[in-house]
């Protein structure tokens, strides 16, 4: 028995022990069997470290990922019996296939290790522009050298032929290097630079003198040699700004590097023709980019504020205010999109796209500039955020890591691959990736605040206190007090409503609007939905900010009330309001108005809108996961269970959408398929059912999931969820149907 395990059942499940994913019965025998088998024994001694590898490292999750939603999407659903394993899609597969996909992926792909060369090879035409030295200003408060350089990158940028690092990477590489902040570079800095940047040559300039008039120096030198191949001096005229002379240099350096005639020609934009010809504005703008950067958006956004009021035709900086506060902005940008270089256009293009949700062209646009611009990680970003909307996280997850392996710094990119691992249910991955954001990172407050979201996730609230406790320690306000608004509603979750009152007055002090920040929520936690109806009109008296929230959850409660029409009546003026605001968005609440129509007896209008959701999303290549899963919603109203569970079986998807959860979990646990039901419930009841604004869904789901739970035969846990649920709802309103339903069952189990 040493050489081979001759029990085939045991073979099958050796592998799926190792990676933890045997529990109940299953893990019981198993490891019964360890004491009888010792080639099994010696096979999870073998397999341990690597075990532990591919549960922690986000590189390899990832990959795991990508191999097991492949096979997922090529099997079919398991039998009702089976055990529920399906940790992203509602088809669940079994421990066996799930353990042999991750066996294929382990000896076909080993880690995909990468030796890479110190010494990357020099890249033809490539130039980069060192920062220029401001001599006079040698911190350079005015950022005239960061203007200059900027403006000769932009416009050496625009030929076809010379290969210009942008103003991005070098500043990039220059933070990844641990320069960022020097101001004066000696030789060894520039070469180290060129190196990384893959230059051909380098240009370092400075600005000698600015009153009466400005002075330019530069040097350009081949970096293989050393060499000086040119240097520069430009002399302005009294009076003569920047701008012009850059476009002297330029056309000098044009010279010095024998460019192609073509360069010269008439039809090429200079300096001079293009952009903000204003020194102050471009200094406000620079400095907004930096703020942006560094995720210090409202910083950024009043920069960027300051720039358009000294030239209202900045059109970058209409971009950034476009991405930070109003998407409308976008068509300002456009309107002064003729001022900027290639790339700024496609930048302005692209994120038009993206605000029209026209997800084909959008994508098409990056593509192309990849093809252009391969080094500019925002490209690679901003294909994340394609996919993501597509749904489809695994390939955002892996541009997230490309743009993370050209600027490992760049912190908005932790962010979103955190969060998407998040959806993807990999919450070793996406601590992973939390840590490796800490370590970019160590004095910063986003880090543990992104732990305490993963720990949140899981459902371990314990975990996820400590680290917004950590966040508050060290900025008590962080992120307007959003911190301190989930600490507290965990906290309460928990059973600890000990800093409710204290946590009120900081955020209504900070705002006043505020008042009844959490009060209506509590409510429907509570069960008390009459008295939650009442809070969400006075917190709407107070303020209009929050006003399309809370008649969204007004049509929960009224849901919940089995009052379908009132339901629907707020609900419709949510989706107006949407629309007047986001004039393309189509996806916000759609499917639960969907279900609030069917449920409200309009089934016709149901079925057309669930059509025209359908044909807007393929027209712009969303996932069909919305279309199935409104058609399961309108069957799950019309109590069509076993039709309803088969449309839900389409709407796989690998996004936590806890809407359809829930519905799915209904659906099914009334189709009898109890296993599927609490598999999905569970997942519904695992977070905080405060930190989302789900209505009492998130609550009532404790209630089905023991309805599952007894389905299968499982008496006790049957029993938890009811008591839990009923001991949540102690005072609740009277003759809630769930909530009558779940004493009566529990008084059978005792």
């Amino acid at each position: 028995m040493g050489d081979k395990c001759s029990n085939k059942r045991f073979q099958d499940m050796l592998h799926a022990y190792e990676l933890h994913m045997l529990s109940g019965k299953d893990l019981e025998a198993f490891e019964r069997h360890l004491l009888e088998c010792e080639y099994c024994a010696r096979e999870v001694a073998r397999l341990k470290d690597v075990s532990e590898l591919l549960e922690y490292d986000a590189q390899v999750a990832l990959s795991l990922e990508q191999v097991v939603s492949r096979d997922e999407e090529n099997s079919s659903a398991s039998s009702e019996n089976g055990p529920a394993l399906g940790r992203r899609r509602y088809q669940f597969i079994s421990t066996a296939v799930l353990a042999a996909a991750v066996i294929i992926f382990l000896v076909l792909k080993p880690w995909e290790i990468k030796i890479v060369p110190e010494k990357t090879a020099v890249a033809e035409n490539r130039l980069t522009i060192m920062f220029f030295d401001n001599v006079q200003d040698p911190p350079d408060t005015s950022k005239l050298g960061e203007i200059a350089t900027n403006l000769l990158i932009n416009d050496l940028s625009e030929s076809g032929y010379l290969q210009v690092l942008s103003n991005q990477r070098l500043y990039d590489i220059m933070r990844l290097l641990a320069f960022d902040g020097i101001s004066r570079y000696d030789t060894n800095i520039t070469s180290l630079v060129a190196e990384k940047a893959r230059a051909k040559w380098i240009l370092n300039g400075a600005i000698l003198k600015i009153d009466p008039n400005i002075v330019i120096t530069s040097q350009l030198s081949d970096v293989s040699s050393g060499a000086v191949i040119a240097s520069q001096k430009i002399t302005g005229r009294p009076g003569e700004d920047i701008f012009a002379l850059i476009d002297t240099l330029a056309l000098a350096i044009e010279k010095d590097l024998s460019l192609p005639s073509e360069m010269s020609l008439q039809t090429k934009i200079r300096v001079s023709q293009t952009g903000s010809q204003s020194r102050e504005a471009w200094r406000y703008y620079l400095q907004g980019v930096d703020n942006y950067n560094r995720l210090y958006l409202q910083d950024a956004s009043r920069d960027f504020d300051k720039a358009l009021e000294i030239d209202s035709s900045l059109a970058m900086a209409y971009y950034y205010l476009a991405l930070i506060k109003d998407p409308h902005l976008i068509e300002k940008a456009e309107d002064y999109s003729s001022k900027v270089g290639i790339k700024e256009k496609y930048y302005i293009d692209i994120l038009r796209a993206n605000i029209s949700n026209d997800t084909k062209i959008a994508d098409r646009l990056l593509r192309e500039f990849v093809g252009k611009y391969p080094e500019e990680k925002m490209a690679y970003f901003w294909l994340s955020r394609i996919e993501q909307r597509r749904d489809h996280i695994l390939q955002s997850a892996n541009f997230l890591n490309e743009t993370i392996a050209l600027d490992s710094l760049y912190k908005m990119a932790y962010v979103d691959l955190i969060y998407a691992y998040i959806s993807l249910d990999s919450f070793p991955a996406a601590l992973h990736a939390a840590d490796r954001y800490a370590a970019i990172a160590p004095d910063e407050v986003n880090p543990p605040d992104c732990r305490g979201d993963i720990y949140s996730a899981i459902g371990k609230n314990e975990e996820a206190i400590k680290e917004f406790q950590a966040v508050l320690k060290i900025k008590p306000d962080f992120n307007e007090y959003r911190t301190l608004k989930k600490l507290t509603t965990l906290q309460i979750c928990s059973g600890d409503y000990s800093a409710l009152d204290s946590s009120n007055r900081v955020i209504n002090s900070f705002d006043a609007r505020q008042k009844y920040w959490l009060l209506p929520y509590l409510k429907m936690y509570q069960g008390q939905l009459y008295q939650a109806l009442n809070y969400f009109d006075s917190a709407a008296a107070i303020t209009n900010d929050s006003i399309v929230v809370y008649r969204l959850n007004k049509a929960r409660i009224y849901e919940d009330l089995n009052k379908p029409q009132k339901s629907l009546d707020d609900l419709e003026w949510v989706i107006k309001m949407i629309k007047e605001l986001y004039p393309h968005e189509r996806l916000a609440y759609r499917n639960l108005f969907i279900y609030y129509l069917a449920r409200a007896g309009l089934v016709d209008s149901a079925l057309f809108q669930a059509e025209q959701l359908g044909r807007w999303c393929e027209e712009r290549e969303y996932s069909d996961r919305y279309y199935w899963g409104a058609l399961g919603s309108i069957e799950l109203a019309r109590q069509n269970y076993a039709r309803a569970a088969g449309y839900f079986d389409k709407a796989a998807s690998p996004d936590r959408d806890l809407t359809l959860y829930y519905l799915a979990g209904i659906a099914y646990l009334f189709d009898n398929q109890y296993v599927k039901s609490a598999a999905l419930l569970e997942r519904v009841t695992r977070e905080c059912p405060l930190v989302y604004s789900s209505g009492t869904w998130p609550v009532k789901a404790n209630y089905y999931l023991g309805r599952a739970y007894e389905g299968m035969g499982k008496k006790n846990e049957a029993a938890c969820r009811y008591q839990y649920f009923a001991d949540l709802w102690k005072d609740a309103d009277p003759q809630i149907e769930c909530l009558l339903d779940a004493r009566a069952r529990l008084l059978k189990l005792k």
